[in-house]
């Protein structure tokens, strides 16, 4: 039997005490202005909703209720017993309907939750529908309850995809757009019916819209919170490796995604824009790193953020790495992105020591002139272990060479006849040809040195070769700059 105009305004009045609803990330009683629903206050006042409410009632048979007793009879006070037993009904309706849209064909683990949740969704929108002036629940950031932002963030937990949340939803608001309807289409004379199903079709809509922009919004954020957390475990992880530490291979499997016991051949990833503070960046530079663990043929890279905006990075395999693991990186050539590339390891000691060759590698790479897309270890190791302290590399520079250590063209051009020189096995015609040049001008700019130096050239030492590679490698980091 429906509610009297003088029991609605006396509820109205009366201070109300209700409890907050429990989990239900189905939908809600939205925190939105009253305002949004002024065009049906007519029909409140006129009673027609009210009516409608009234002469719902469950079909035959006991279902039983996913919402306690208390909650029950809470609802039952305000629509009524048999609406509120028809609200319990249909929601199981829903609930089946949403089940059948899962794969798998089998009940969730959370199915009991879900059924709980589209329960007192249910029961709220009839709540709404009857124009209740309980005051609002408090707000929070998401807009949903603590118990519903408990169920999203299960959700997550289980890798529930949001576009299968949000589609429940929608299987839900369409199921009660219908049995409205459909109640009024069946129970209410010809005059009630339009501007009932006017306001049934902008209500139940804002109702679940608020519901699915509560629930998208706090699944976003607590996949970035579990993504976040994630994050900073495997950093740690990966530390304590490079630090030396040895985790159980199945902690580093479940923590890492990769298996330590494999081959490791590992990448530091920058981009030669120092500059760049795009939101994307280090996207970019985990992307880099998936093509270069693709062009190796290996399965998608660990990848952690390094200590300066760079991504390290480690592609690994069951089976050891070719000899030309440096050709195939060619893919980097031509782009802004850089990577310095370790030696092949295998094991938890090979993670580290392939890493920190990485590291030494990316430590040349930075000071390099002119710049390079890879830079492997292999090829910069000795300048790597002579720059490890750069003031002293600077200064074993300057003090081995002397006036050649000037950081001018010039001299420059001298500095690498007199390295390609040395490097070929001290052959004038050696020399020329790798520098492109004639022989009488390896000569010419060979005496040069000598009258720049006061040395013979047949003097030079293996350490001159040290300092000439340190300079030509690391040019203006370890060269005496020109005085004004």
């Amino acid at each position: 039997m429906g509610a009297s105009r003088a029991d609605v305004r006396r509820r109205a009045q009366r201070p109300q005490h209700r409890r907050s609803a429990p989990v239900c990330h189905w939908s809600r009683r939205p925190n939105v202005s009253p305002s949004l629903y002024a065009p049906y206050n007519a029909l409140v006042a006129d009673g027609a909703l009210h009516r409608l409410l009234a002469g719902l009632t469950p079909p035959a048979g006991l279902i039983d209720a996913a919402g306690t007793p208390a909650e029950l009879a809470e609802a039952a006070e305000l629509l009524g017993q048999g609406p509120t037993d028809w609200a319990v009904a249909m929601s199981r309706r829903s609930f089946e309907l949403v089940l059948a849209a899962m794969p798998g064909g089998r009940p969730p683990t959370f199915a009991a939750e879900l059924l709980r949740a589209i329960e007192t969704s249910a029961l709220d929108l009839l709540r709404t529908l009857y124009g209740d002036s309980a005051p609002p629940r408090p707000p929070s950031p998401s807009r949903l309850t603590a118990d519903q932002v408990t169920l999203v963030h299960q959700l997550v937990r289980l890798r529930v995809p949001f576009e299968r949340i949000v589609r429940g939803l929608r299987i839900v608001q369409q199921h009660w757009t219908e049995v409205l309807v459909g109640a009024i289409e069946r129970h209410r004379p010809a005059r009630e019916r339009t501007p009932l199903l006017r306001e049934i079709m902008r209500v139940v809509p804002a109702f679940f819209d608020d519901s699915v922009d509560g629930v998208v919004a706090e699944y976003l954020a607590e996949r970035q919170r579990l993504m976040a957390r994630s994050l900073s475990s495997r950093r740690d992880m990966v530390l304590s490796i490079i630090a030396g530490g040895h985790p159980a291979e199945e902690a580093a499997r479940r923590t890492l995604g990769i298996g330590l016991a494999q081959h490791h051949l590992a990448f530091v990833v920058w981009s030669q824009d120092d500059l760049d503070s795009s939101p994307d960046r280090h996207g970019e530079l985990e992307r880099a790193a998936l093509r270069g663990a693709d062009a190796l043929r290996c399965p998608a890279p660990l990848t952690v953020p390094g200590d300066d905006g760079e991504v390290w990075s480690w592609a690994s395999q069951p089976q050891p790495f070719p000899e030309d693991y440096l050709g195939p990186l060619s893919v980097f050539a031509g782009g802004r992105v850089r990577i310095a590339v370790g030696v092949p390891g295998h094991g938890p000691a090979g993670f580290r020591r392939s890493h920190l060759a990485a590291q030494d590698a990316y430590r040349v790479a930075r000071s390099a002139v002119p710049a390079r897309p890879v830079t492997g270890y292999r090829d910069v190791s000795l300048v790597a272990l002579l720059s490890a302290d750069a003031e002293r590399a600077g200064w074993f520079v300057a003090e081995e060479l002397g006036a050649l250590a000037a950081a001018d063209p010039g001299t420059a051009e001298l500095r690498a006849t007199l390295l390609c020189y040395l490097d070929v096995g001290r052959s004038f015609v050696a020399a020329a040809a790798a520098l492109h040049v004639h022989r009488n001008t390896v000569v010419y700019r060979l005496r040069r040195v000598e009258r720049l130096t006061g040395r013979p050239i047949s003097d030079c030492t293996v350490e001159t070769h040290a300092a000439l590679t340190l300079a030509g490698r690391l040019g203006p980091a370890v060269l005496v700059p020109l005085r004004s």
